[in-house]
């Protein structure tokens, strides 16, 4: 079953700073966010280093299970975890924007940052849903549980990039 408990953030030894690399893929960076999706699955989002200092490559997201450590990275420098402040299936509100809907997942940045990807329960003209991702500091609760989150899978995806708004 899907453990709901915000206590244990990272049920992995990787942390954010370290330099990890894709063993599938070779795909080398440090480790800027993590990405923890209700069907139980965490990515780690990697950013690779620039060979350019006024060019920033695209970080990618992957499965934890294919990722090994390469060094501790700056890892020593980041601030700890902490544990987030809604849950899967809560339904929540944009004191911004008044956008509202379920949350699907949450991510947690390398600046300390928590943002929460919302979707909405109305479809856009092309009928697909809705989301955006919320920072945490912008988030009301609605309702706890609005609904219950899907049992926890064992797949989960292959590498994405990632981008936000905030």
């Amino acid at each position: 079953m899907f453990n709901q408990k915000p206590t244990k953030q990272i049920p992995t030894t990787f942390a954010l700073g370290q330099e990890l690399i894709d063993d599938l893929t070779g795909f080398c960076g440090y480790a800027y966010q993590l990405l923890y999706q209700d069907n139980g699955n965490l990515r780690i989002s990697l950013q690779p280093k620039s060979n350019s200092p006024s060019k920033l490559e695209e970080a990618i997201s992957f499965d934890i299970h294919t990722l090994s450590i390469v060094s501790g990275g700056y890892s020593d420098r980041i601030p700890p975890v902490t544990p987030f402040k809604y849950m899967f299936g809560d339904r929540v509100k944009d004191r911004l924007t008044g956008f509202n809907g379920i949350i699907v997942c949450r991510a947690y940045f390398i600046n300390g940052c928590a943002f929460y990807e919302v979707v909405s329960e109305k479809l856009d003209k092309d009928q697909r849903p809705v989301c955006s991702w919320i920072p945490e500091r912008y988030i009301e609760l609605v309702k706890i549980r609005a609904i219950s989150p899907p049992e926890k899978t064992k797949t989960g995806g292959p590498p994405t990039k990632v981008s936000f708004r905030g």
